[in-house]
């Protein structure tokens, strides 16, 4: 059983073996890449004459080899997603020319929303509009299928080769979100039907009856509204907390005031403001986001108010972060990367 450095050096140096003989003299390395919340993944970059690569995260790949999936199995996965992104996801030598050019790109520009403290190393180096405690950042959507999205994040140096400011890039980013992927607002009844219902009839009962069923089981009180906020794609959703728009329409639903609880960077959950304690819900957030949400997709441990009258969202709580316990998990990740231990 290989440790996690050599699993790395020997799918570098053995992947063009995997690859047809076009991509023989192409070449191979590994870079760090710096993700949400201060995570770093190991990305295998192969490429020729140009500097464009699809970008191949190997941590995930190492926990299947830990798990007992065999080196062959996975320099035949690497290589097979290598080639349907190379080919199938048009990432071609254009790309270097149209990300140069502002044009080009200004229609493909998309937003996502991170924690500013937990992200400080990664704003600096690129432009970001703060809101609250998070940081609205800018990305260049190179292809989008159903396995998912190819981008690459603005950074300021691209912002200046632009002449483009953060402000300008916002409101290219928030005209795009609009028409390319919209806000969706979904009620937590409607959630739980969509999650439970399948399970619920085979066939000995029809999807009528499971229906009625459900609604016996879980009856739907007015007085208890929750609803989710997203995007169609249901990825980087969270975004649409920080829009005008957005927070109306959830207020409207609502019938007045409410709280925003962060449940990830993709979507949102907000509920009446109408006696539930700020701390307590709070507690209830941080305690989701250490159990059940990965460190990668955790937005805040804060929770949000909206004022109905003041149409004005804003920190209900103070700075109770988990960024010690962050900290923790970076380690313990660490090390058990570098000792080979399963994870």
């Amino acid at each position: 059983m290989m440790n996690y450095g050599d699993f790395k050096e020997y799918i570098k140096e053995n992947i063009l073996g995997e690859l047809p003989d076009i991509y023989s003299e192409f070449e191979v390395n590994i870079r760090k890449s710096m993700k949400n919340n201060g995570m770093e993944l190991d990305g295998l970059c192969i490429h020729g004459h140009d500097n464009i690569s699809p970008v191949i995260y190997l941590n995930g790949y190492y926990e299947k080899y830990n798990d007992g999936a065999s080196l062959k199995s996975i320099m035949s996965e690497i290589s097979e997603c290598y080639i349907n992104n190379v080919e199938h996801r048009g990432l071609t030598n254009d790309i270097a020319e149209n990300v140069m050019s502002y044009e080009n790109i200004k229609g493909n520009i998309f937003s996502k929303l991170v924690n500013t403290k937990n992200n400080e190393y990664m704003l600096s180096e690129r432009p970001h509009t703060e809101y609250e405690d998070l940081s609205v950042t800018y990305h260049i959507m190179v292809s989008k299928d159903e396995n998912g999205i190819a981008s690459i994040p603005i950074s300021n140096d691209m912002a200046k080769v632009y002449g483009v400011t953060a402000e300008e890039l916002d409101q290219v980013a928030r005209d795009n979100m609009s028409k390319d992927n919209p806000m969706v607002i979904r009620s937590m009844g409607e959630i739980m039907r969509e999650m439970i219902m399948p399970d619920m009839f085979d066939d000995a009962m029809s999807k009528e009856q499971a229906e009625e069923m459900f609604d016996e089981m879980f009856p739907i009180n007015d007085d208890m509204k929750m609803y989710v906020l997203s995007n169609e794609s249901k990825v980087n959703g969270a975004i649409w907390m920080t829009s005008p728009e957005a927070l109306e329409a959830l207020s409207e639903k609502i019938g007045g005031d409410f709280f925003i609880l962060p449940s990830s960077i993709h979507e949102v959950i907000a509920v009446p403001n109408d006696g539930h304690g700020e701390r307590e819900l709070q507690d209830m957030v941080m305690s989701v986001n250490q159990d059940q949400v990965s460190l990668e997709d955790r937005l805040s441990d804060n929770v949000y108010s909206y004022d109905a009258k003041e149409h004005k969202l804003s920190l209900a709580t103070g700075d109770k972060t988990l960024s010690q316990d962050m900290e923790q998990e970076h380690t313990l990740e660490e090390e058990k990367k570098h000792s080979g231990v399963k994870h």
